[in-house]
């Protein structure tokens, strides 16, 4: 019972049904990055009767650089309503990036489950055959002390998984943006000749 209750504690609640929807947010924003070198968050709106497109957006780069793009404020100068507007739909804009970012938290959590998942169900495998064998025989065989060490594995899987995982992840984006880089490079070649 302990195991099960482990296990819904550790890894269940990056499943919950609130959760579905950053499951693939992570790999979302690599081929988004991969393809553009950037991620970028918009928010249009439209104002009175105008044709025009307002908005705002936010492009991330892979190095951390952030940029904002802006609807200038100054296109309706003494217009409270239009600056109203303006405050609130920039406030939303800002509040999109920030629900995103915590959506990708969630996401990279999920992940970092799943790295540890595998190692957690077989040691608690090991862990059931190593005390059926000795409730079947009566002594202790030889994977007993592979238990332990599983066990030690286990141990340290849980305290620093997410950082094994954090580690991981920033190889894998290093792993992109070189591969970026060197796409580019032969991009210009190309352009050049």
């Amino acid at each position: 019972m302990k195991f099960l209750n482990q296990f819904k504690e550790r890894f269940l609640p990056v499943f919950s049904k609130e959760n579905r929807h950053t499951y693939g947010l992570v790999w979302v924003l690599i081929r988004q990055i991969t393809r553009q070198g950037s991620y970028d968050f918009i928010t249009t709106f439209k104002y009175g009767g105008q044709i025009k497109d307002f908005g705002f957006r936010t492009r991330i780069f892979l190095d951390a650089d952030v940029v904002h793009y802006v609807s200038d404020i100054s296109t309706f100068p003494n217009d409270t309503e239009w600056q109203a507007l303006y405050q609130r739909e920039h406030q939303r804009h800002h509040a999109n990036i920030e629900k995103f970012i915590a959506d990708l938290r969630i996401g990279t959590e999920l992940w970092s489950k799943l790295v540890v998942l595998p190692f957690f169900l077989y040691i608690n495998y090991s862990i059931l055959r190593s005390i059926w064998t000795l409730l079947s025989s009566g002594k202790f065989d030889a994977t007993t002390w592979s238990i332990i060490i599983e066990l030690g594995i286990f141990v340290v899987m849980l305290l620093i998984g997410d950082r094994i995982a954090s580690l991981v992840t920033a190889g894998l984006m290093k792993l992109v943006q070189w591969y970026m880089n060197r796409n580019s490079k032969g991009r210009r070649k190309k352009n050049v000749t």
